[in-house]
């Protein structure tokens, strides 16, 4: 009986044993079903895309910012060299922006424009004071309104005409200087322009870039050398022609130099600053001439690899119009949008000029007509959409924690100036937010995942002092500077459904932390 009893007792607690490990089983079950594995003690969250086309800095259409076409533009030739010469009159200037124009940009999506100033009025004098704070006004109204502009400076729009000395170009270069400096928080990057017609480094009047179709000239060498000095360190220059990239850093007319990579990237050196600028996309096979001294095909394939690295931005061409007199071919299969599609997310592409939105040129009509605009709408440049975040429920004041975050780039292109990366707590009881930088520091253009790519991030948070209370948690990638750090219209939004705080510019990662 004993013996008897003593069995029951071995078989009962065997029982239990097992209907604890079935409900602990099961609670596991859920767990995993619910948000996946995660340590003891975290929140696991899961995030939905979103299709929107967002307005994020330094990326997508722009808006081309020009002085107003003459009535008598046809009095010029097209960039003929002898009749310009003589005959170029133009002294217009831009006309100033304003808070009511760019607002009108952004409702239709846009954070950037792209600025070419005519200064063909000081051809042969330094550039005025006058003129200067005619600029400052145009970038404060760039702050004001949450844009970025791309800056291009040339003696002759729009049917071409003479350039300058190359003793008058770079001192229009120390001019400009101190302007750059104190507005660089808006400038997203220059095009290198001043040389020949349009400021594209062809038909020179004052002999700049001769011979054409040869390596970088003397005189643009100077040229380029001298933007790099003015330029603040922390922003690149689009150069409108690959040879002038691979012969300025040693290499040949047709034969590319090495590209940028992850370990040469983003270092404020000269090489690692200098983009492309190509302003005739889609208009030809060699899209207006870019391509036309690449007989091993070449250029294409160093475009590719050293574009994840700098900036790549242009304005497009209606397919086989480079001349006026050859009227654009709506069935080309130059802007077919499959082609276009690989050409713009092979190359890169942040900034693709649209002369105007509201009537935009035959190549973007055809391109909404065949529906793929709204895509490339979205994808130019970087799009960054988080897929889940791994949050610990709870944490000591002055503690170090530990998030992590699965996020994916859609876009075709990184970031190509730097942005900061900090984690944003607010107390739900006095809504006081706490900016914490992640530590080590990192170079967001590198540590985000780069296009096409998905990635796990990991954030090391220190946390400070705090008062014990329920915070709730965000993530921000703000501009660096301080003057445009907190305006949200200059802050990343993450390309995710209910995430977006308008107001501050935050991405909730919908989660809260009990600090203890």
């Amino acid at each position: 009986m004993v013996r008897s009893t003593a069995r029951q007792t071995r078989v009962s607690k065997k029982s239990l044993v097992l209907v604890m490990l079935l409900i602990f089983g099961a609670s596991i079950g859920v767990r995993s079903v619910v948000g996946g594995s995660a340590p003891v003690g975290t929140s696991v969250v899961t995030f939905a895309p979103s299709d929107e086309n967002m307005a994020n800095p330094e990326r997508g259409f722009a808006f081309q910012n020009d002085v107003p076409f003459p009535a008598d533009a046809a009095k010029w030739g097209f960039c003929d060299q002898g009749k310009n010469f003589e005959t170029y009159d133009y002294v217009a200037r831009n006309t100033p922006l304003t808070v009511e124009l760019l607002n009108s940009k952004r409702a239709l999506g846009m954070s950037i424009i792209m600025s070419r100033y005519h200064i063909a009025e000081f051809r042969n004098s330094s550039i005025s004071v006058d003129y200067l704070q005619f600029l400052e006004h145009d970038f404060s109204v760039l702050r004001a309104t949450g844009f970025k502009t791309s800056i291009k400076f040339v003696y002759n729009y729009p049917s071409g005409g003479p350039d300058a000395s190359l003793e008058r170009v770079l001192g229009h270069l120390d001019d400009l200087a101190p302007l750059f400096e104190r507005n660089k928080d808006v400038i997203a990057y220059m095009e290198a322009g001043f040389v020949g017609c349009w400021g594209e480094w062809i038909h020179s009047s004052n002999n700049l870039n001769k011979p054409e179709d040869g390596p970088i000239t003397e005189p643009e060498r100077k040229i380029l050398t001298k933007i790099l000095q003015v330029l603040p360190k922390e922003r690149m220059v689009a150069v409108r022609f690959p040879r002038h990239v691979f012969t300025y850093f040693g290499g040949e007319v047709t034969k590319p130099i090495q590209p940028l990579s992850a370990t040469t990237a983003f270092d404020q050196t000269d090489r690692s600053r200098v983009g492309h600028e190509e302003n005739c996309f889609v208009c030809s096979d060699t899209n207006g001439s870019t391509y036309a001294l690449d007989p091993d095909n070449l250029v294409r394939p160093f475009l590719a690899a050293n574009n994840e690295f700098v900036v790549q931005e242009g304005e497009s061409g209606d397919p086989e119009s480079i001349f006026p007199n050859e009227p654009p071919n709506p069935k080309s299969r130059l802007s077919e949008c499959a082609r276009v599609e690989t050409e713009l997310r092979s190359l890169h592409w942040s900034v693709l000029g649209l002369f105007n939105m509201e009537s935009p040129a035959n190549v973007i009509k055809r391109w909404q007509r065949d529906g793929c605009l709204e895509n490339f709408k979205r994808k130019l440049g970087y799009r960054f959409r988080l897929t889940k975040a791994t949050i610990p429920k709870s944490s000591s004041s002055g503690s170090t924690m530990k998030l992590g975050l699965t996020m994916a780039n859609d876009g075709w292109a990184r970031p190509y100036n730097g942005r900061a990366v900090e984690l944003v707590l607010r107390m739900r009881k006095t809504k006081a937010d706490t900016h914490i930088a992640i530590t080590p520091p990192v170079d967001a253009r590198l540590w985000l995942p780069g296009p096409g790519e998905t990635k796990e991030l990991v954030l090391n948070i220190a946390v400070p002092k705090l008062s014990a209370g329920t915070y709730d948690v965000f993530l921000n990638l703000p501009a660096p500077e301080p003057s445009i750090r907190k305006k949200a219209t200059f802050s990343i939004q993450l390309a995710n459904v209910g995430t977006w705080e308008p107001a501050t510019g935050f991405n909730s990662l919908k989660a809260s932390i009990d600090i203890r």
